[in-house]
C-alpha cells in the first residue's frame, strides 16, 4: 500500500482527532478506552516522527561542518506501507 506525503504527515493528527471526537461523542461507559488508545497513538507517532527527524537533522549537520555534502533524503517519494 501506498500513501502520498501529504496523507501520510496527517495520519497521526487524524489519530488524534478521532480520540477526542470518539471520547466525546460515544455515549458508552467505555468510550475511553479506545479514545486513549488513539490519542496515545497519534502521539506516539509525533514522538517518533519528531526523534527521527531531530537524529537526521543532527546528521546532517555535523556531516556538513565535517565538508561533506548533504544527502537529500532518500524517502522523497510515495511511502509504501506492508
Amino acid at each position: 500500500m501506498t500513501l502520498n506525503q501529504p496523507t501520510y504527515q496527517a495520519l497521526p493528527y487524524a489519530y488524534i482527532v478521532a480520540g477526542l471526537f470518539s471520547a466525546a461523542l460515544v455515549d458508552s461507559s467505555l468510550r475511553f478506552l479506545p479514545a486513549f488508545l488513539l490519542v496515545a497513538a497519534g502521539v506516539l507517532v509525533l514522538g517518533w516522527r519528531r526523534s527521527a527527524r531531530l537524529k537526521y537533522e543532527r546528521a546532517t549537520s555535523s556531516r556538513l561542518r565535517n565538508g561533506q555534502k548533504h544527502k537529500a533524503p532518500t524517502h522523497a517519494g510515495p511511502i509504501q506501507i506492508g
